[in-house]
């Protein structure tokens, strides 16, 4: 089975290291990014199988985000789920 790579994009550290020991248990590839601002050079960098990413956060939101990476031709068509506490 391929190694799956995922990007998980949050401002809450805490979080971020659970989850990521969490996918880790299933044989997830994880990168973590707690910057908004550098979330879409991660994915660039990256290439994930799918994108974690937060809906609140400070200097970005996902949907801005989320916009990026859909108005560049190259990370388009990458999956994203949002995450939210609320």
């Amino acid at each position: 089975m391929k190694t799956r790579r995922v990007l998980l994009v949050d401002d809450e550290v805490a979080f971020t290291k659970l989850a990521k020991l969490n996918l880790e248990k299933y044989d997830c590839e994880v990168r973590v990014e707690n910057n908004p601002l550098q979330a879409v050079a991660a994915v660039r960098e990256f290439l994930p199988d799918v994108v974690l990413l937060d809906v609140i956060m400070p200097g970005k939101d996902g949907g801005q985000v989320l916009a990026e990476l859909r108005a560049d031709s190259a990370l388009a068509k990458v999956p994203v789920l949002f995450l939210t506490a609320t």
